[in-house]
């Protein structure tokens, strides 16, 4: 039965009626179709993946420690030096001064020494309970790798937090240690280098902990052929901190877990959320037998079906007939309009239908059974 109705050829109470029921089969959801079951495959798919990466994250969020160590900083210091040196000259006619001042390039052999006033400053910012300092100024001269020679220039001394060291280097008795050097080995084997080395030990005791971090500041002097050219920074700043470990939340384990918890609650709930779907609509794309279908219709709605011999006169007579795609698109409807669902079987053919209370209105579902036999159960 099918029969094509326009709205300008009804009366104006049955276009209000088929407006209805248009909105009505407009608002049944799409998952009798093909397209709709594999958006809900895809969607079954990514929930899955959601599922297993959540999963992934909570079991490395439980292996990670709850708590964990930070260095919370407690005192603050500074280590301060700084080196000025003067070159003082032999006897000679070239320059009218014995004395030149530093940065410059010196001719070795009117070189006397060099005269060396190095200052060093320790800094707190919490008074020290007690403070000790053990000052040292070492020289290495020779050719690295190969010979050097140690010269002590200021032994250990025990000194304040602020102190000034001063001695020379004497640079005519190295240039003569290196002559005999070179006349006992015959050759020169490089350029040689003289290291000075100020070495600072600081014992100061505060109350979080003892601080006792080294300080060292080396300057370089290098004998090119007939010059001295002195290298490296003549000042030098160390900073250090005392810290305390302190125990923490650990964040990073709380946040992964929480996100975890999230993605396996959202995967598990939208993996069953979209089975359920794909259950619905596998069994609304399946053919099945008369039977089949109206145990399934019976099993998943509350509608009444009731079987006829024939359709009614409301049916047949009806002004305007809407047939549906689905079985559970005609359950729906009966549902929406407080109806029952009449059927009949006839050689292998199932009709439905429900008749909105006017009479004005026919839903149509009609089935063929490829297997007619099974009609003779009903």
């Amino acid at each position: 039965m099918s029969r094509e109705t326009r709205l300008d050829t009804v009366p104006h109470i049955l276009q209000k009626r088929l407006l209805l029921g248009k909105e009505l089969v407009r608002r049944l959801p799409a998952l009798s179709t093909p397209h709709s079951r594999n958006v809900w495959v895809a969607l079954l798919a990514l929930s899955a993946m959601v599922l297993l990466f959540a999963l992934l994250g909570l079991y490395q969020a439980l292996r990670m420690p709850a708590t964990r160590s930070r260095e919370v900083p407690l005192v603050q210091y500074r280590q301060e030096g700084r080196l000025f040196y003067t070159v003082e000259l032999k006897p000679n006619g070239i320059f009218d001064t014995r004395e030149l001042d530093p940065g410059r390039v010196y001719i070795t052999r009117l070189t006397e020494r060099i005269n060396v006033s190095y200052t060093y400053r320790f800094t707190l910012d919490v008074p020290p309970q007690r403070a000790q300092f053990v000052y040292q100024v070492v020289a290495k001269f020779g050719y690295p790798d190969i010979w050097q020679k140690q010269l002590v220039l200021v032994p250990a001394t025990v000194g304040g937090q602020e102190q000034t060291l001063r001695f020379a280097i004497p640079v005519a008795e190295l240039v003569e240690l290196l002559d005999a050097f070179r006349r006992e080995v015959g050759v020169s084997p490089g350029t040689p280098v003289l290291d000075v080395t100020v070495r600072v030990d600081p014992a100061v005791e505060t109350a979080p902990s003892l601080i006792a971090e080294p300080f060292e500041h080396t300057v370089t002097f290098r004998f090119e052929g007939e010059v001295i050219r002195p290298e490296g920074d003549v000042e030098r700043l160390q900073r250090g901190t005392v810290t305390q470990s302190v125990v923490v939340p650990n964040r990073g384990r709380t946040l992964l877990l929480a996100l975890s918890v999230i993605g396996t609650l959202f995967g598990v709930g939208m993996v069953v959320v979209a089975g359920q779907r794909l259950n619905v609509a596998g069994d609304a794309l399946a053919v099945v037998g008369p039977d089949r279908e109206l145990a399934r219709a019976r099993r998943h709605s509350t509608t009444p079906l009731v079987r006829v011999t024939r359709l009614p006169l409301e049916v047949t007579e009806a002004p305007v007939v809407v047939t549906v795609e689905t079985l559970d698109d005609l359950l729906r409807l009966a549902e929406e309009l407080w109806r029952p669902v009449l059927y009949t079987v006839q050689e292998g053919n199932v009709t439905y239908c429900v008749v909105d209370v006017s009479g004005s209105i026919c839903y149509l579902f009609a089935r063929h059974d490829e297997n007619p036999s099974t009609s003779a159960r009903q």
